[in-house]
Formats: C-alpha cells, sequence, structure tokens
C-alpha cells in the first residue's frame, strides 16, 4: 500500500520498483501500487515518474483495512 503520491519515501520506491520491473516480472512478480488517492492523482503521478506498473485506488480504504494496514 502507497502512503502517498508524490510522497519522498512512496516516489522512491516506486521509481525503484519501476526501473526493476523486469527484472521482478521474470521472477515471476506481477507488481501494482494500491493507494487510497484517486485515479486522477494516481494517473498524473505515474505520468509525471513515467512509472511502468499499474496503480490502484483504496479511496474508501477497503483494501487498506482488509489487509489490517494501517494507514495515515
Amino acid at each position: 500500500l502507497l502512503p502517498g503520491d508524490d510522497t519522498p519515501v512512496c516516489t522512491a520506491q516506486l521509481c525503484s520498483y519501476s526501473d526493476g520491473l523486469d527484472d521482478l516480472q521474470t521472477a515471476g512478480a506481477a507488481v501494482w501500487g494500491i493507494g487510497p488517492q484517486g485515479l486522477d492523482s494516481h494517473e498524473r503521478f505515474a505520468r509525471d515518474r513515467n512509472l511502468r506498473m499499474p496503480l490502484l485506488s483504496d479511496e474508501g480504504r477497503t483494501v487498506a483495512k482488509a489487509f489490517g494496514t494501517p494507514h495515515p
């Protein structure tokens, strides 16, 4: 789960995953990001950072709650 689009940690983490996406996929991993921001925010963030994986919206934090993940 992502803390937030354009936050320092999230940005560094997702850019690293995107840069290594080929290796991750070769290892059999499916890489997606999910966070509480809306799709417009995710699309802008992914486009601005040239991210190569999909970002999913969990605006109601349903997924975060289902996994017991605390979210700010």
